[in-house]
């Protein structure tokens, strides 16, 4: 790595936590930067996601272990580091699977403090960050806040659970990614509809009920207020209830407007 990466480090010399990924040593060599990290043998997520082999496919099980593993790393982030901090560039190419199929969300070099009072806003005129990912009031206004990274978790949330990457959701220009969920949180039909957006490569092996619980929490995560969006710990408690209803095999569908977990 080149240029300064002092807070990168001391960020991770100051985090211990099984979802994001261990800094094990450190070099400097002629004017470079080494960072030496745990070993991912399965790669990052993106890899899955695109499907790069016949090989490369997850099950529904994997993928909500992984929404679970990333969501568990954002909130110790968000919640349980002093200061709080936001990782700010949370992707597909950022979270890394082990050889258990265990997600860890990695590089860190974007990531900040969230500053300033509790109930405020960190701001920025610094904008950086990945295409798709980052959250409209981030790109207009530079506001940094753990709601940055709920509306990031959406789109990857909405990338793992349809297969697609984030460039191919868009479709078109301009397009809306809550969009993508039109037809099934919006439409008659809607349970029935999951089929169409979910990744194929699933063949039908998911419970749709629970799926569509999962699209309605994306759409919470997406929303274009970040006052509207859940905080990384409802998402958890979510994540924990549908993964719970998967293992029983038992689920029930209660969705409101501001509801993102299944009834038990």
């Amino acid at each position: 790595m080149n240029g300064d990466v002092s807070k990168e480090i001391n960020l991770l010399n100051k985090i211990n936590h099984f979802n994001l990924i261990r800094l094990s040593g450190v070099c400097f060599n002629n004017g470079n930067w080494y960072l030496v990290y745990e070993y991912a043998s399965n790669g990052p997520l993106i890899e899955w996601i695109k499907h790069e082999s016949e090989e490369k496919i997850l099950n529904w099980n994997q993928r909500l272990q992984i929404a679970m593993d990333i969501a568990t790393g954002l909130n110790y982030l968000h919640r349980y580091t002093s200061p709080p901090h936001v990782h700010k560039d949370l992707n597909s190419s950022n979270v890394l699977i082990d050889r258990d199929f265990r997600a860890k969300i990695a590089n860190f070099g974007l990531a900040r403090s969230t500053e300033g009072q509790e109930g405020q806003f960190a701001l920025t005129r610094h904008i950086v960050g990945t295409k798709g990912y980052m959250a409209p009031e981030y790109l207009e206004n530079g506001i940094v806040s753990p709601k940055l990274d709920v509306y990031s978790f959406g789109v990857l949330m909405l990338e793992i659970l349809t297969g697609k990457e984030v460039s191919l959701l868009y479709g078109e220009v301009n397009m809306q990614l809550s969009e993508v969920l039109t037809t099934v949180l919006y439409e008659e039909n809607g349970q029935g509809n999951v089929k169409y957006i979910v990744d194929p490569s699933l063949q039908g092996n998911y419970p749709p009920e629970l799926a569509l619980l999962l699209f309605k929490m994306i759409d919470n995560c997406l929303k274009k207020n970040p006052s509207d969006r859940p905080n990384m710990d409802d998402i958890l408690q979510s994540l924990s209830r549908i993964s719970s209803s998967t293992m029983s095999g038992e689920w029930s569908i209660s969705i409101s407007a501001n509801s993102t977990t299944p009834s038990m």
